[in-house]
């Protein structure tokens, strides 16, 4: 269930965002994957390194834009600009800290495994 309601909030949204280190780490695809769906949002990497030839994010499934950019301000400023209004953030600890501490998040839909081992990494990190 945890897996579809990500997809319906992928498929309301105008872009879906991660950073580098996320894009590297889980070469996701960032795509909705729901019956019927055809329009995909845009997929947009924000960091300093361009996602690596032959990752998920270069194929075309879908549009990606690379922002070299950690101004989770700048970031939204250049989306809007672009038409996009609502944004949906798949990012690592440190993008997710970001858009945080620059009060920048409207909503937070975490989702957590049934069993939890070891310390792990942090969700966010400031």
């Amino acid at each position: 269930q945890a897996r579809h309601q990500v997809q319906l909030g992928r498929a309301r949204c105008g872009a879906i965002i991660v950073g580098t280190g996320t894009a590297l780490a889980d070469n996701p695809r960032l795509t909705v994957r729901l019956p019927g769906v055809t329009h995909q949002p845009l997929r947009v990497v924000v960091g300093m390194r361009e996602p690596p030839a032959g990752c998920h994010l270069r194929d075309d499934s879908a549009s990606t834009l690379h922002i070299p950019s950690h101004d989770p301000a700048e970031v939204l400023d250049l989306l809007w600009c672009r038409g996009v209004h609502r944004v949906w953030l798949e990012g690592g600890p440190q993008l997710a800290g970001a858009f945080l501490a620059a009060n920048l998040v409207d909503e937070v839909i975490a989702h957590m495994a049934p069993t939890v081992l070891g310390g792990g990494r942090a969700a966010v990190v400031d």
